[in-house]
């Protein structure tokens, strides 16, 4: 082998051995960079995992809330209804009441009202009631109340209860006027029975 050929050997032995050595080295870093990477990319598929574990609580606690909301506001709405179907429930069984019931309501409202008051008064009836005054009422009402009492020859336009006038003051005591003066009291009234009568176990 002449000198040209050992020469040439061995620069081709040293670029081998330089060339593998560089392959190792470059295997060794890619290793080490594919470990950050993978590494790198395990932490964001967590830290993805994390964030939409908490997105997904946060969606699961929106949705309960809202349904509880919407939930809450039908159960509102459907006792209102309830209570509403119980005044006008209430208000048919008054204006449907038997005479003797219907007269001793409209005494009572009468005494109430003229109650110290020893002046004259005016009663006005409904035209239903006006047809059924019973016997000597006028005049009982008269003497229990102390003042001289007339009743109207014309109806009042209402379905029941009465107006009672005393000089220039006017006592609303109608089906309609007693609604709306207690109907937060009634309101309560039926809703507590209402929801108590619901509420009881079967």
């Amino acid at each position: 082998m002449s000198s040209l050929d050992l020469i040439t050997n061995k620069i081709i032995s040293d670029a081998n051995d330089s060339a593998a050595l560089r392959i190792e080295r470059a295997n060794v870093e890619a290793r080490r960079i594919f470990e950050r990477k993978a590494e790198a990319a395990d932490q964001e598929c967590e830290r993805l995992r994390a964030e939409s574990s908490l997105n997904m609580e946060r969606l699961r606690y929106k949705s309960e809330s809202a349904a509880k909301a919407m939930a809450g506001k039908r159960i509102l709405a459907e006792k209102g209804r309830l209570i509403e179907d119980g005044i006008l429930k209430a208000r048919e069984v008054i204006n449907n009441l038997p005479l003797e019931d219907a007269f001793d309501m409209i005494s009572r409202f009468v005494r109430h009202s003229l109650e110290g008051i020893q002046e004259p008064a005016i009663l006005v009836l409904s035209d239903k009631d006006l047809g059924r005054v019973p016997a000597k009422f006028i005049d009982k009402l008269s003497s229990d109340v102390g003042a001289d009492i007339t009743l109207s020859e014309h109806p009042g336009d209402f379905d029941a209860g009465c107006i009672v006038i005393c000089g220039l003051v006017e006592y609303n005591g109608t089906l309609d006027a007693l609604v709306r003066e207690y109907h937060d009291q009634l309101s309560d009234t039926i809703g507590a029975f209402l929801f108590s009568e619901l509420s009881q176990p079967e």
